[in-house]
């Protein structure tokens, strides 16, 4: 696929200077000649010379004599070699090989970080972590009665937890260059819904604190006012009714929130794969990982449905082992299919920050 920075610059600037000069711009930025060549392929400029308003013959008399404090830092050839020549005089100076395209943000010769490929990094720590969690899970070495053990556990997590932003960004800067407005949305959305999963889960510990507390005290302030006598028992309740009605309308809040997370999650998911695959059009098995991802809901909500459907209509079979075994197959399929999914995702990143990101740091 052609580099869209590449393209651009000799599209706009191939009939203003001369080619090579341009060449050797491109290369001191940074950028691969195979970009170059696909550029100028595209561009029909094999034997193009510049035709601008810009006069580069450097016979011209228009051409100051030679100097080593040049403005324009390109070298044109002469009888003797490569000369440097200093300012051009011409009549239209309304732009400077020194002046570059911006695409998107980027300018042609500016460092970018390179997010994409820093995702895939990010996403092959991730994948490393989770086989050896499963390998010593497996082999029983991690036990979590051991505060060591628990404690670097819980901090992987919280590593994982601030980085995961990172790696969701790498999906934003995929679809901002591969043209994909439903993976940028789709990213972007994830984000957010990781900031506010993260909120409802600690709202709903907070609550589950200060009920535990109001309930202690209150129990305590029964206690004490019965005084040994169960008679007044009954009548003492009142307020630790009127604490669990609060806090249960509270709790219900906070569930109906996250059934709007989970449906909105479930959203995101079906518009991150389906731009998965839009994206495949430039970026190598970014396609595959969004079918597979595809394949993972589906076979997802046609268990759920099927299941839902026998508990509704004939709840017995439930209790035979067939049932169990097809819903322990499907779980099975639907975590290969994930893995293999998210390898192909990781994959994708680093050919689009090949692709993309070429001369960045």
């Amino acid at each position: 696929m052609v580099n869209k920075v590449v393209f651009d610059y000799l599209s706009q600037y191939h009939d203003k200077y001369n080619l090579d000069d341009l060449k050797k711009k491109i290369l001191s930025a940074g950028y691969p000649q195979q970009d170059i060549d696909e550029a100028i392929k595209l561009l029909g400029l094999d034997n193009s010379l510049p035709t601008g308003s810009v006069n580069m013959n450097p016979y011209n008399s228009q051409v100051s004599a030679p100097n080593t404090n040049n403005n324009l830092g390109v070298g044109y050839p002469s009888s003797s070699g490569i000369t440097n020549f200093g300012t051009v005089n011409t009549t239209s100076p309304s732009s400077s090989l020194s002046q570059q395209p911006n695409y998107g943000n980027l300018k042609l010769g500016e460092k970018k970080f390179k997010w994409m490929r820093f995702a895939g990094i990010l996403g092959g720590i991730y994948l490393l972590i989770g086989i050896l969690l499963g390998v010593f899970s497996y082999l029983g070495c991690i036990s979590f009665n051991n505060n060591v053990v628990l404690y670097s556990i819980l901090g992987v997590f919280a590593l994982i937890f601030i980085s995961v932003f990172f790696f969701l960004y790498g999906f934003v800067v995929m679809g901002k260059y591969s043209d994909s407005g439903l993976l940028r949305f789709a990213s972007k959305s994830y984000i957010i819904l990781v900031v506010i999963g993260v909120l409802i889960i600690i709202g709903m510990g907070v609550i589950a604190v200060f009920m535990i507390g109001d309930i202690v005290t209150e129990v305590n302030s029964v206690l004490s006012i019965i005084n040994g006598n169960p008679l007044l028992l009954f009548s003492s309740l009142g307020g630790l009714g009127e604490i669990l009605a609060k806090y249960a309308l509270i709790f219900i809040s906070l569930i109906t929130l996250a059934g709007f997370w989970i449906l909105f999650f479930i959203v995101a998911s079906f518009c991150f794969f389906i731009g998965l695959m839009q994206t495949g059009n430039h970026v190598k098995f970014a396609k595959i990982a969004g079918l597979l991802g595809i394949l993972v809901l589906v076979i997802f909500f046609a268990l759920v449905l099927l299941f839902a459907g026998i508990a509704t209509f004939n709840p017995e079979m439930l209790m035979g082992t067939d049932w169990g075994l097809v819903a322990s197959i499907g779980v099975i399929g639907i975590l290969a299919l994930l893995a293999f999914s998210y390898i192909f995702m990781v994959i994708s990143l680093f050919n689009a920050s090949r692709k993309f990101e070429s001369g960045y740091i």
